[in-house]
């Protein structure tokens, strides 16, 4: 659970109404007569004492001898703000047991009806899970291919089946290293000032094989052949070739 309207509990209230009080520390409007009223109208009941943890609620009770019942204000530390006294001070329990002894003392037992995420139709708290509400207006973005929003499905199976953090140390003994670094960019710049343009999205493929050709200890020479070629073409592969071969003092 989160919540939605945080309370204020050290407010002033009238002895016996419990219901205004409750209303007030949260700052929502009366709707019912009563504190019975209030909870029979809800529609977020809970019933057991499953009180989520770090947040404000109204728990509601029936009172012996009086129908219109009671409400009060849980802290996220499991004391208790109520109009139990016959001053303008909530009193402060320190549980929802020392509440319901404190009622029983004084001849007006207190039965337990539950506690709820509204008071009197406002919601209060919300599952985590849920829909937040906000003022204001909410603007829709539309993603595109280059910003798509990766599922909890997928998240999951990148985690288990790509690499992982114990994975660095082979992928740096193995592939490449921080020290190919220049290398590699040296290779990507000068394929981009052929082509003209810097590499896009779309040019991944020819990358991703010219890069996996050229792995230290492993390399292809036709597979590197071809991901130039494909990446810009015969014409500016020749001249690459006819480049490289001249540096290099080949014949």
């Amino acid at each position: 659970m989160y919540q939605i309207i945080t309370p204020n509990p050290d407010i002033p209230c009238k002895p016996g109404w419990c219901l205004e009080y409750v209303n007030n520390a949260f700052g929502v409007p009366a709707v019912y007569g009563s504190a019975t009223a209030a909870w029979d109208a809800s529609t977020t009941k809970h019933y057991a004492r499953d009180f989520p943890a770090g947040v404000w609620l109204p728990v509601w009770y029936g009172l012996a001898n009086e129908p219109l019942g009671h409400v009060v204000l849980r802290a996220p530390d499991g004391s208790v703000y109520s109009t139990s006294d016959l001053t303008n001070v909530p009193h402060h329990h320190p549980s929802l047991d020392e509440l319901e002894s404190y009622y029983a003392y004084y001849g007006m037992p207190l039965t337990y009806r539950g506690w709820t995420e509204d008071v009197e139709g406002t919601p209060v708290v919300a599952p985590s899970s849920g829909t937040i509400s906000v003022e204001g207006s909410i603007t829709q973005t539309t993603t595109t291919e280059d910003d798509e929003m990766i599922s909890a499905e997928t998240q999951a199976w990148l985690s288990a089946n790509l690499l992982t953090k114990a994975d660095g140390a082979y992928q740096n003994s193995t592939h490449f290293t921080k020290s190919d670094g220049a290398w590699q960019n040296g290779i990507l710049a000068d394929i981009s000032a052929r082509l003209g343009k810097t590499l896009d999205k779309a040019d991944g493929g020819y990358i991703v094989g010219l890069l996996n050709a050229i792995k230290p200890g492993a390399t292809d020479a036709s597979a590197i052949a071809d991901a130039v070629v494909a990446a810009v073409g015969k014409d500016v592969a020749s001249e690459v070739i006819k480049s490289m071969s001249e540096k290099l003092g080949a014949s």
